[in-house]
């Protein structure tokens, strides 16, 4: 479980919706599978960026559903009662970032969604992106959360147009999924805690997945690992202090997993 950093440092916004999406679904999905199944085993490798992510984003949806502070992602803030983004190329940016879906399985299943996907196919140019209101992208937007908008669906009828009401439940439905408790996170705790049949115990570097110490300490690692042998390598055969630069990034991600969970990772597969 791991993925790179989204946010703008200078904005705090995040670029892509990724973090939090799959903590609404995929991550969620991954331990209920595991927790349903006795004799699962499994080691689930958290690297420290994205719990804080996760932790991040939690806590700023928490902070909007209180005092109306500004969400951190503009997918999830068209849940919400913003208004859509009046400049032409932030609208378009929106409407096709809500088409980013694999669509066989998260759009075709979905009669709304893929009319609505169809219409935004043809809008989504920067000359006819104008003709796109304001509630066909936060309809959009609904049905880019396809389990949220079916829950919305199932308790107040069909829905095809999303109004500010239906839009901030979905919003609040969304928020616990996000959070910890309801998120991997929880059920990683749990594990780590309890000794639960999965293992989350384990813990790569703080940015990156596990090969950040080889590439650090010897360039030429790369291609040993990938197998490139006409991969262009820098001039240098070593990383200028990048033993201590990889040592920082182990011992980053031991403190962030320990604070977060409660114990020491059981597996450093950055040493392996």
């Amino acid at each position: 479980m791991h993925q790179p950093q989204y946010k703008d440092a200078l904005t705090g916004q995040y670029a892509l919706p990724w973090t939090y999406l799959h903590a609404v679904k995929d991550y969620t999905d991954m331990a209920a599978h595991l927790e349903a199944n006795p004799v699962a085993r499994a080691v689930v490798n958290f690297t420290p960026l994205l719990i804080e992510q996760i932790e991040e984003i939690a806590r700023r949806v928490a902070e909007h559903l209180e005092n109306g502070s500004p969400l951190p992602d503009p997918v999830l803030a068209l849940l919400g009662p913003d208004p859509v983004p009046t400049e032409p190329a932030a609208r378009l940016e929106l409407l096709r970032t809500c088409l980013r879906a694999q669509r066989q399985q998260m759009i075709e299943r979905f009669g709304p969604y893929l009319e609505l996907a169809t219409i935004a196919e043809t809008l989504g140019t920067p000359e006819r992106v104008t003709y796109a209101s304001d509630q066909f992208i936060h309809d959009l937007a609904v049905w880019y959360h396809p389990r949220l908008a079916r829950r919305e669906r199932a308790a107040h009828g069909p829905a095809g147009r999303a109004p500010h009401r239906a839009r901030a439940r979905l919003q609040r439905r969304a928020a616990p999924a996000i959070c910890s408790h309801s998120s991997a996170l929880w059920w990683a705790r749990y594990c780590c805690a309890t000794g639960a049949s999965p293992s989350a115990g384990s813990a790569s570097c703080r940015s990156r997945p596990t090969d950040i110490r080889s590439s650090r300490c010897c360039s030429t690692s790369s291609v040993r690992a990938m197998r490139f042998p006409r991969l262009q390598l820098p001039a240098h055969a070593a990383y200028p202090g990048g033993a201590a630069r990889a040592t920082w990034h182990i011992e980053e991600a031991i403190r962030v997993f320990a604070r977060t969970f409660g114990n020491r990772p059981r597996r450093l597969l950055a040493r392996g």
